[in-house]
């Protein structure tokens, strides 16, 4: 092009910086074939014209948060799902079991937990429109998730925020939370014998 001898209306690639060379990316000159085959008049308005780059970048944007709305709204079907399914084997499982007062009793606590899960998790999805039609219900009754608003969101809750129940700290008495403790420190106490012991036979050695 300098010499005057290139074809008319040639286009001069892009000119490569020798920095950097061996760190690129996907937007750097280096992978743009501007004016290599000979037959562009012009550069592509998605090369050359920065609104219409800008504009990709945007639309790229939108579809991502397309993407990422429509997986959400599965996820919340999904989610509400896998509650129904839960609480349908839990009912199923009380009903069978209905003679047995020990079972029965660890059912309902299960009931008073996954109650708990729905008053939380339905805060949360509220706002997000399911993907496919599902009833209203996630399974627990309206007596069911009063009560269990009532347990789990407490009046010194002042961010609303949901105490997650468990069942095995209730069960843990102060007696077995100290026989724990105990079993742990003999446990250390012997760790360290043993090591004592190995110290003294390489002495005498």
């Amino acid at each position: 092009i300098r010499r005057g001898e290139a074809p008319a209306g040639a286009i001069a690639p892009h000119s490569i910086s020798l920095t950097g060379i061996f760190q690129l990316d996907v937007d750097d000159d280096i992978w743009q074939d501007v004016g290599l085959d000979g037959n562009d008049m012009a550069p592509p308005a998605w090369i050359a014209d920065e609104n219409m780059r800008a504009a990709i970048k945007f639309q790229l944007e939108v579809d991502q948060c397309n993407e990422e709305r429509a997986r959400i709204m599965q996820e919340h079907c999904v989610l509400q799902e896998w509650m129904m399914a839960e609480w349908d084997a839990l009912q199923e499982a009380r009903t069978r079991a209905e003679e047995n007062e020990d079972l029965c009793f660890h059912f309902d606590l299960r009931a008073r937990l996954l109650s708990g899960l729905v008053v939380h998790w339905q805060s949360r999805v509220h706002p997000i429109p399911c993907a496919w039609p599902l009833p209203d219900s996630w399974g627990p009754t309206l007596n069911d998730l009063a009560e269990a608003a009532n347990m789990y969101y407490q009046p010194s809750c002042l961010d609303g925020t949901a105490a997650v129940y468990d069942s095995e700290n209730d069960w843990e008495s102060d007696e077995e939370r100290e026989n724990d403790e105990l079993i742990d420190e003999l446990e250390e106490a012997a760790l360290a014998g043993a090591y004592t012991d190995l110290d003294s036979d390489s002495y005498d050695i």
